[in-house]
């Protein structure tokens, strides 16, 4: 949306901050966040020139919108970044909604900030809909993808708000606008189940995720509660996958929920294998149907990969390789397995990003190296900060440093959570620390598939 190249000149720090808070205002954010934005945009500069690459003393704005964010980043190729008093302001003072940060190689480093912006009021065509419960005039009902004009996605949003009135936890969604920028873009594909009068009678959709590359996420599966019972759900489930080969994606992970089996059941009868799982996703305060539970929810990683010939080489640890191979070759996916380096050596590669609202802390490691230690210093998840609620680790598994780098972590306290396979980047274990917070074991249900694969964790962490 803007791009922005500065020298590394401290007399234009206050201007460009300025300026970008007032875009930020522009497109939706509050005066609040947007008066936020320019201290968090001059404090990064500020920083930024001041460790700047001397033989290339620039500086990278970037500003874009993604469904209801704004995202604005700085990229530069100076000294690497060391956050951690930074880190602990803007979280304490709710300075930003998220930010996260990527290695570049060659091209340098990003930190990018994240502002929600201020949630539009739905259209009246949308929100005076269903007050009294639909008539069917038949039910046979075919899938098709939705469509980017107003029309049918004001179809989808009222298939949502009929499920859930305005409590669904995706709140993007409820915009038409947002709505349509999601399909445009190519990775956010959404299917309608559609009787022959052009009454809507479920939605689902499958979104690509920026760390997962070629490997889409099955998401928001709503049926309308006047016509369930109808076997709409596995249809759904069928057209998303159908689209997904057509695609020549990679494959499809879902995430179950298990604090009910009914998203379990679907993607067992629909070729998906549980893999893992992210214990205490969402917190009480994040909003949406949610709300008010009295402890964060678990979710589950479940995989169905197509892609049977790419062949996959694992750098795999002793104590998890039983459970990783078990997940291959369930899927029947390509793979060999060799024993790896014992010692770390060469360079960290790394990104993370930190999400306030919901308090996790999630880090991708690409490749670990000697200077690991160093690289994951100043993160949260080595400090008692009440901000951080949970922090997941996913860590190539195709990178050879991945069994010294997963005994240091597991060395400071986080436990083996499974594996995501599939993406046309890399394969990755799951590791999580859970900030002392134990499982709620008595709030997960869990499908036949799924007990087993919670047994082995809890076997593989010693957890009772």
């Amino acid at each position: 949306m803007i791009h922005l190249k500065i020298l590394c000149d401290p007399t234009m720090i206050p201007d460009t901050a300025v300026y970008l808070s007032k875009v930020a205002e522009k497109y939706g954010v509050s005066e609040r966040k947007a008066h936020m934005a320019c201290f968090v945009i001059e404090t990064i500069l500020e920083l930024r020139m001041q460790e700047a690459d001397q033989k290339e003393p620039v500086l990278l704005l970037d500003v874009k919108k993604e469904k209801n964010e704004l995202l604005i980043s700085i990229t530069d190729k100076g000294l690497p970044y060391v956050l951690t008093d930074y880190q602990k302001m803007i979280l304490k003072k709710g300075l930003v909604d998220r930010f996260y940060f990527e290695q570049l190689g060659t091209s340098g480093q990003r930190i990018t900030v994240v502002f929600q912006m201020t949630r539009e009021e739905i259209d009246s065509s949308v929100s005076a809909m269903m007050e009294k419960e639909e008539v069917w005039k038949d039910h046979d009902f075919k899938y098709r993808p939705t469509i980017d004009q107003d029309e049918d996605i004001v179809k989808a949003i009222r298939c949502i708000y009929t499920s859930y009135g305005f409590n669904y936890i995706h709140q993007e969604l409820y915009n038409v606008d947002i709505f349509k920028d999601m399909l445009k873009s190519g990775r956010y594909i959404s299917v309608l189940a559609e009787n022959t009068a052009q009454q809507v009678a479920g939605h689902i959709a499958i979104e690509e995720h920026k760390w997962f590359p070629g490997i889409m996420e099955v998401c928001n599966l709503v049926v309308k509660p006047s016509v369930r019972g109808k076997n709409i759900s596995n249809h759904l489930v069928e057209s998303v996958i159908n689209l997904g080969q057509e695609r020549h994606l990679s494959g499809l992970y879902s995430m179950p929920a298990m604090f009910h089996p009914i998203s379990q059941k679907l993607s067992t009868e629909n070729g998906f294998y549980p893999c893992g799982m992210y214990f205490h996703l969402l917190g009480d305060n994040v909003a949406g149907e949610y709300k008010g539970r009295s402890s964060r929810l678990s979710a589950a990683f479940s995989v169905h990969v197509y892609d049977m010939t790419t062949a996959h080489l694992l750098y795999l640890p002793e104590e998890c390789s039983e459970f990783v191979i078990d997940v291959f070759e369930k899927q029947k996916i390509n793979h060999t397995s060799r024993t790896g380096s014992p010692e770390l050596s060469g360079k960290t590669s790394l990104s993370y990003t930190l999400d306030t609202l919901s308090r996790r802390l999630e880090i991708k490691i690409d490749a670990a190296g000697a200077d690991l230690e160093e690289s994951l210093q100043n993160l949260l998840f080595r400090e008692k900060s009440e901000m951080i609620e949970v922090v997941m680790v996913y860590l190539n598994m195709n990178d050879p440093g991945c069994p010294p780098c997963y005994t240091f972590l597991r060395n400071l306290g986080l436990i083996f959570t499974g594996c995501l396979p599939g993406s046309t980047s890399n394969d990755y274990l799951l590791l999580q620390h859970l900030k002392g917070r134990p499982i709620a074991k008595e709030k997960i249900v869990a499908e036949p598939d799924y007990q087993r694969m919670l047994d082995s964790l809890y076997r593989i962490n010693g957890i009772e």
